[in-house]
């Protein structure tokens, strides 16, 4: 059989020496669009603050030039707090992720509603 007849329309199978994987690219797209989104988030939040910055400022740091007086904001002042802020959504998103199986209750189904299947409850008159 050829690889084409067992690929699932919309992944994609990936062989690497002895390992392989079977790709999701819509899934592999959004991450790529949040990751890319992230970074311009991490950028400009690099460059705001008390003493402006310029993205080409911050751009120029990180690939390992810039002013000194930059440097010292950008690298001591304010990556280890952004570094910081993204471990810790990425953690507590991962922490969420993980702990759902642990649950008894399954993610309600989107057709279904808040209330439960017993009836209202008799006026007393």
């Amino acid at each position: 059989m050829s690889a084409g007849l067992l690929e699932a329309r919309g992944t994609r199978a990936v062989r690497v020496g002895p390992v392989s994987a079977r790709l999701h690219l819509r899934m592999l797209g959004a991450v790529l669009v949040a990751a890319a989104l992230m970074l311009l988030v991490v950028a400009v939040d690099l460059s705001r603050g008390s003493a402006q910055l310029g993205l080409g400022d911050v751009l120029g740091v990180l690939t390992g030039g810039g002013e000194a007086g930059a440097r010292f904001v950008v690298t001591e002042l304010r990556l280890p707090r952004t570094a910081t802020g993204v471990a810790v959504g990425a953690l507590l998103g991962l922490s969420g992720r993980c702990c759902r199986p642990s649950r008894a209750t399954p993610w309600p189904a989107p057709t279904s509603s808040a209330s439960t299947a017993a009836p209202p409850p008799a006026r007393c008159s």
